[in-house]
């Protein structure tokens, strides 16, 4: 018995024994499951889902398919499924990865980059992906508050984001000084600690439930 073992820890493990794609797959395919008894148990929610894909599973032939059959199965709305693929995988194959988003995209899912910052994505290679969100990579916003230089790019990448009519999200945001700066900075749509702890799949459930029982008391 090895306890929790973290996606550092055993996502390189399944990329070297070729077993990521099929990971990807299954996860995809009980995470929409899971979110669409959410939205059948609280139909005025309607939550979106987010699910990471490694590199192998972007370029996959195959996987177009496994998030359509996903979907299909589950029910699950494809304009509420975010697919987020990490920076520096998109410069591994530009064409390949153009080709995977159009096709992603066709499905009527979203498509977002994480960690962004962290690679050497150009700005006019950006303008080409079909992508409706940037996630601010987390090294960023841990200086906010501390790091002048941290705060300068932030801004740079919340405005470069806002000139090409797409979504930013802070990602790491653990301390209120962080949270304060985003908003005097203009972000409005952050992840991290600081707004909730990871939940499994009841936890998750109640928290939409109630949610959704404080909205009915509110009307």
């Amino acid at each position: 018995m090895h306890g929790l073992i973290t996606p550092g820890e055993f996502i390189p493990v399944a990329e070297e024994r070729g077993l990521i794609v099929q990971i990807d797959a299954i996860v995809l395919q009980q995470a929409s499951k899971h979110m669409a008894r959410c939205h059948a148990v609280c139909p005025d929610q309607s939550p979106g889902l987010s699910v990471n894909l490694s590199v192998r599973s972007l370029l996959d032939p195959g996987t177009p398919q496994q998030i359509a059959t996903a979907l299909f199965e589950s029910g699950f709305l494809p304009d509420r499924l975010y697919i987020e693929i990490t920076e520096t995988m998109l410069i591994e194959d530009v064409e390949a990865t153009l080709l995977a988003f159009r096709q992603i995209k066709a499905l009527g899912a979203n498509l977002a980059i994480d960690d962004f910052g962290s690679g050497y994505t150009s700005v006019r290679y950006l303008k080409q992906l079909p992508v409706e969100i940037l996630k601010i990579d987390r090294s960023f916003i841990e200086g906010l508050g501390r790091n002048q230089e941290d705060e300068v790019i932030v801004k740079a990448v919340l405005s470069m984001a806002k000139a090409l009519g797409l979504h930013a999200i802070a990602e790491g945001v653990e301390r209120q000084e962080q949270l304060d700066v985003l908003k005097m900075l203009g972000c409005d749509c952050i992840q991290g600690l600081l707004v909730g702890k990871p939940k499994n799949a009841s936890s998750t459930l109640a928290l939409i439930q109630s949610r959704s029982t404080a909205l009915a008391d509110c009307v």
